[in-house]
Order: structure tokens, then C-alpha cells, then sequence
């Protein structure tokens, strides 16, 4: 997958006249389809309505396409990541609630299912999600997806590398039990 691609298009949305947005989301959307298609499967949804409310809230009421600016500031996070992550939220919000995260867990990836790995991580992002303390998300994302050290951690949240350590350890704890809960 194009990274850089991807990034292009997602500039060029927001300043293009509505039909020329439009083709640029139709074209992204296409760019990514099978990770679409695995995350409305998981939740029991046609992948064409996934597309269609993904659209509706990456475009807005305002049709601005404001919620794409979500992706500029995830932090150089690939696009396939931020959308994977938004896609799963929007899924969910289609289903019942109480779907968000659980169809994820029921079962591990196929060896054939190149999705899988992506649909897993976004349940243990809504995992986290779940945590009780917002640094402690800030944490763990942090620690996993930008795979940053304690030590790195430690001047831009204010804590020592080892009271992260700490947190870390503890928040684990936590966020496997929050994980087998949905299994």
C-alpha cells in the first residue's frame, strides 16, 4: 500500500470542489477496501454501508471533511491505522453497542485473513479505550503504537521511567481483564 498515496488524497479532500471530494473518497475507500470489508464483517454489517457511513462522518454536517484533520494530527501514524481505527468506531455505532470490541475477540485471525492482525489490534484499541485513567491510555497507545521507551515517555508525561513502569504493569492488568470480559 501506497502510504504516501494515501496521504496525497487525504490532502487534496478537504480543498477539492464536492464531486472531485467525492471520487477522492470513492478512490480511497476502493485503495482499502479489503480492511473495510474485515471490519464490517466482524460486526455483521454490509461493507457498503460501512463505506457510506464512514463517508457521512469523515465528511460532517458542515461537509467540511474536518474529521480527516483527525489523521493529520494522529502523530505519523499510517493512514490504514488512523482509518482502521475510525471504520471500527463507526461500525460499531451501526451495530449494538455492545458489539464494539467482542466481535474481535471471538476468534483469532485465519491464517488466510490479512485483515485479522489490523481487526485485532483495533479491539485492543478499544480496550484501552476502556482504561479508567486517560494517561494510562496515553500510555499504553503510546508505548505499543509509537513504540516509544519509558525513557522517552518519561519528559513528556512528567513521570519518572520507572513510575511508568509501574503504571504499565498495572494497567496491563487491567486491560486483560477488560479483554477477557468481552471474550
Amino acid at each position: 500500500m501506497d502510504v504516501r498515496a494515501d496521504e496525497e488524497l487525504v490532502a487534496r479532500i478537504p480543498i477539492a470542489s464536492v464531486d472531485e471530494a467525492n471520487a477522492l473518497w470513492e478512490e480511497l475507500a476502493s485503495r482499502h477496501e479489503p480492511l473495510l470489508r474485515t471490519i464490517a464483517g466482524r460486526v455483521r454489517i454490509d461493507c457498503l454501508d460501512l463505506c457510506s457511513g464512514l463517508f457521512a462522518h469523515l465528511k460532517g454536517s458542515d461537509g467540511t471533511w474536518g474529521r480527516l484533520a483527525g489523521f493529520r494530527s494522529a502523530g505519523g501514524a499510517p493512514f490504514r491505522n488512523w482509518l482502521a481505527v475510525v471504520a471500527s468506531r463507526v461500525a460499531s455505532g451501526m451495530h449494538e453497542p455492545s458489539l464494539a470490541v467482542a466481535p474481535c475477540l471471538e476468534e483469532s485471525p485465519a491464517p488466510d485473513d490479512p485483515e485479522g492482525e489490523a481487526v485485532s489490534r483495533i479491539a485492543v484499541l478499544g480496550a484501552i479505550a476502556r482504561l479508567k485513567h486517560s494517561e494510562c491510555r496515553v500510555l499504553l497507545r503510546r508505548h505499543y503504537w509509537n513504540v516509544e521507551s519509558f525513557e522517552e515517555l518519561s519528559s513528556s508525561l512528567g513521570r519518572s521511567a520507572p513510575a511508568l513502569r509501574q503504571m504499565h504493569r498495572r494497567n496491563l492488568r487491567e486491560l486483560r481483564e477488560l479483554m477477557a470480559n468481552d471474550g
